[in-house]
């Protein structure tokens, strides 16, 4: 595989430099490839890590449970042994007889009460059954089953078996010193045995001892871990079995009790010692204990690594072979780069562009070649752009000055002066102000040359406008102008108002059928916005019709026979242009009710005029 590997890498490389793909490329494209798989194969060593520790431990824990099912089992059969024993007759017939009864009598239980203790004896499970009776008759004395129940005051776990009042009462391993056997290590099961006469009173002790091997055996079969790792406890925390015997009756660190109290079964990481470790532990249910694994994340990590190694070296297997045949791609991928770019290249040359040198004396390659190539057509492209705009530009400076050349300002300002003197003079004042007005309407809309001008000057536009028209169509309408103070000093598209005065006037108030209507302008500020309203009480319009006016004016025009409307579209679409697509004309019409026109503009597009409005010396 290895090989293999070095041989596709070798003639990639062979490809690479026979087409002239430059040497950083097959660097860089190689760092694409290999540093993510890198990343991928740590970040897979690790997942893999932390999903065969938790396999681990979850394997662990069902030994645990095992082995606590197992002695949970053992110990029931205890319980139920020692249970039947408790109920003997022979035995509440022995407990029952006050006073000091004869020897014969003595002789006779004896005899029953022996092949008790031995038919219980007989179950493997126990070791010994211990009865620990009153010192009134002789049985007391026997030391070997029976013994005095004074002789057991002295126990440590005495006190536990009173205040359990009858309930078992297990007990942790602990030495035992028996005739014939010498000193054992057991565990028991202890209860006390009531007075049937007197049930407050304290017949007997019933103690059946079961040898440690039984336990021991379970839990060495536990052969996960180290067995110093494998102990039992109490509620309390406290170890009651343990292969180190000077651990029994010592409590458990407060982390690991503290961890292990909450539930029946389970399993905890725990950072002890300045290290972690697991604690695994199962309920053994018939004594309340609890067996407990504890086991350092070392060791586990140690059990993992040859898992650990097999994965990561299939992931290598795999990377190796994905490496080999990205390899083997990248050299079919340049051979078929390089056929591309000798077709664009000779397109290029066919385009125009020969000052190429030929391929023999390129060792850069196809690659260089294209680069200069392109680098040589955006020149070409950028100079017919600037070549192209200064021709737009020529053309807009002769169009302006062939419309200057049709209408000189000043020479029609003269022509109009005369005219009016004229008028004054033959006491024409109606004419004289129609001339006025006239004057004025040229004057503000020529602007003086200029794309924009003032609210203020396109309100005087507006005005000049409609009194011209009002003189032409007398006591037709009337009209408001009623603009903020805070809004004449912004800056508009020049003739924004005047197209929609029109429309108002022709297409709403001149189709009335009494021809006499209201027009009313606004301007003012709404929001971040400037707002010019033209509000007429006109014949109006569907709402779908006002709304179509802005997308195809000419069109929908034409086709309802109403006349143009082109101004409100042309309108619309310098507004547009000269604040942003946010901006633009909002048309609100209802049929016989007359239709308001408001144009939206943005503050933040606009400014304020840097000329001084129409009028003054400049």
């Amino acid at each position: 595989m290895i090989d293999f590997v070095r041989r596709a890498v070798g003639y990639a490389r062979l490809q690479t430099r026979r087409f002239g793909i430059p040497r950083s490329w097959l660097i860089t494209f190689t760092l694409l490839i290999v540093l993510p798989s890198i990343v991928l194969v740590y970040a897979y060593s690790q997942r893999t890590a932390s999903i065969l520790e938790e396999e681990v431990s979850n394997s662990m824990l069902q030994t645990v449970k095992q082995a606590s099912n197992n002695l949970s089992y053992r110990l029931g059969h205890i319980r139920d042994i020692g249970n039947a024993a408790s109920i003997n007759p022979m035995l509440h017939q022995f407990l029952k007889e006050d006073g000091v009864p004869s020897i014969e009598w003595q002789l006779d239980i004896l005899k029953d009460l022996r092949y008790f203790v031995e038919t219980v004896q007989t179950n493997t499970d126990v070791f010994r059954l211990r009865l620990f009776v009153k010192n009134t008759t002789m049985l007391a004395e026997e030391r070997f089953n029976f013994f005095s129940l004074d002789t057991l005051k002295n126990w440590p776990y005495y006190d536990d078996v009173l205040n359990a009042n009858g309930a078992i009462v297990w007990t942790g391993i602990y030495k035992q010193d028996y005739i014939g056997s010498g000193e054992v290590y057991i565990m028991s099961s202890a209860r006390m045995l009531h007075d049937t006469e007197q049930f407050g009173k304290v017949a007997a002790v019933l103690v059946i001892d079961v040898s440690e091997k039984l336990v021991t055996d379970i839990l060495s079969d536990i052969d996960l871990t180290k067995p110093g790792n494998v102990f039992i406890v109490d509620r309390d925390g406290t170890v009651v079995a343990h292969a180190d015997k000077s651990r029994i009756g010592s409590l458990l660190e407060e982390k690991v009790r503290s961890a292990i109290q909450p539930g029946e079964e389970g399993k905890v990481k725990i950072h002890l010692n300045n290290k972690y470790e697991y604690a695994m532990y199962s309920a053994i249910q018939p004594a309340g204990w609890k067996v407990v694994v504890q086991v350092p994340a070392a060791d586990i990590s140690e059990k993992i690594k040859l898992k650990k190694t097999a994965g990561i070296a299939t992931l290598a297997g795999v990377f190796t072979l994905f490496l080999a045949l990205v390899f083997a791609l990248l050299a079919l991928i340049v051979r078929s780069m390089n056929r591309r770019l000798q077709q664009v290249i000779r397109v290029i040359r066919t385009e125009g562009i020969e000052r190429l040198d030929e391929p023999q004396s390129m060792p850069e390659g196809n690659f260089m070649m294209l680069e200069r190539s392109v680098d040589m057509l955006m020149r070409r492209i950028r100079s017919l752009m600037e070549q192209t705009y200064k021709a737009q530009v020529l053309e807009r400076e002769a169009q302006l000055r062939a419309l200057q050349a049709q209408i000189n300002p000043h020479f029609l300002y003269n022509t109009l002066d005369t005219i009016n003197w004229i008028a004054i003079g033959h006491g024409k004042h109606d004419i004289s102000e129609m001339i006025d007005a006239l004057a004025k309407y040229f004057r503000l809309s020529l602007n003086k040359g200029r794309d924009v001008m003032s609210v203020a000057d396109e309100l005087n536009l507006a005005q000049v406008y409609l009194d011209i028209q009002k003189s032409r169509f007398l006591n037709s309408f009337e009209y408001r102008i009623e603009p903020e103070p805070d809004v004449l000093e912004y800056t508009v598209p020049k003739l924004t108002i005047q197209p929609i005065v029109e429309n108002a006037l022709l297409h709403g108030i001149h189709k009335m059928k009494n021809k006499f209507g209201t027009i009313l302008i606004r301007a003012y500020l709404s929001g971040n916005e400037l707002i010019l309203e033209v509000s007429d009480n006109g014949i109006g319009m569907e709402e779908e019709h006002a709304q179509r006016l802005l997308v195809e004016p000419q069109t929908m025009a034409r086709a309802e026979g109403s006349g143009s409307s082109y101004g409100l579209y042309n309108v619309n679409e310098r507004i547009k242009l000269y604040a942003g697509e946010a901006s633009g004309l909002r048309i609100t019409s209802r049929l016989g009710e007359g239709t308001s026109v408001a144009v939206h503009i943005r503050l933040d597009l606009i400014a304020k005029p840097s000329f001084p409005p129409f009028g003054s010396n400049e």
